[in-house]
């Protein structure tokens, strides 16, 4: 699951919660890294407009993620989905 534009927030990680709870292995991927929120819209427009900017960016970084949770032993490979909000949706297709 990949954030919206501001970052791995508080209702990301909720909706990563959900879906365990369904039963499913949930990864929330957290696409600027280290914590990095935007305060405003402005910072996120900062932030999305790099990986918009550079989609091999974009790209790389979403292949890290998946490659992080490809490797781990709850995963079954042949039933992987991303799904995302807002720019995580552009990120995800």
């Amino acid at each position: 699951m990949i954030h919206e534009w501001h970052a791995l927030d508080d209702y990301a990680r909720e909706r990563a919660l959900q879906l365990a709870e369904m039963g499913h292995v949930a990864f929330a991927l957290d696409m600027y890294g280290k914590g990095v929120l935007a305060e405003t819209s402005e910072e996120a427009a900062g932030l999305t407009g790099e990986f918009y900017k550079d989609r091999a960016l974009m790209r790389n970084r979403a292949a890290e993620g998946l490659d992080a949770l490809s490797g781990h032993e709850m995963i079954d490979t042949a039933r992987l989905a991303a799904i995302g909000f807002w720019f995580g949706g552009t990120t995800s297709l």
